[in-house]
């Protein structure tokens, strides 16, 4: 299913340490970075700002040190183009997590700004990402 921008849903951020989908892209101890990226506080708030397809209520555990409590960590957010956890921000935030160029060019060329969409395209994003889980 194509969602109402006419482009297919893509995922960031979903690694195998995190469980919530067959889709991963790699471990996230292989995305952790020592230094943030130039663009790093921009994609932060970006991804902080993404529309909420699905909110869950629980609690995860870091995956990087098993120590942090994430409040609300496997609940999915969008853009309408891209899909996320909402914990995606945190792991980029403490660990600058290296995201995929097309994503962080995604997000560039948004002017970090996360665009409105309406009730119709959210129901056909959340469709879409049905598809991965």
């Amino acid at each position: 299913m194509v969602h109402a921008t006419g482009v297919m849903l893509k995922l960031v951020g979903f690694f195998e340490e995190l469980g919530s989908s067959r889709h991963y892209t790699k471990t996230i101890r292989d995305a952790v970075r020592s230094n943030p990226s130039p663009d790093e506080n921009g994609i932060i708030e970006y991804l902080k700002a993404g529309h909420i397809l699905l909110d869950v209520p629980e609690t995860s555990v870091d995956a990087v040190t098993g120590r942090a409590q994430i409040v609300g960590a496997p609940s999915l957010l969008t853009d309408g183009v891209w899909l996320w956890r909402l914990d995606l921000a945190y792991y980029v935030e403490r660990y600058h997590i290296e995201l995929p160029r097309e994503f962080v060019e995604h997000v560039v060329s948004r002017g970090f700004r996360v665009t409105p969409l309406t009730e119709q395209a959210l129901e056909e994003v959340g469709l879409e990402a049905l598809r991965f889980f």
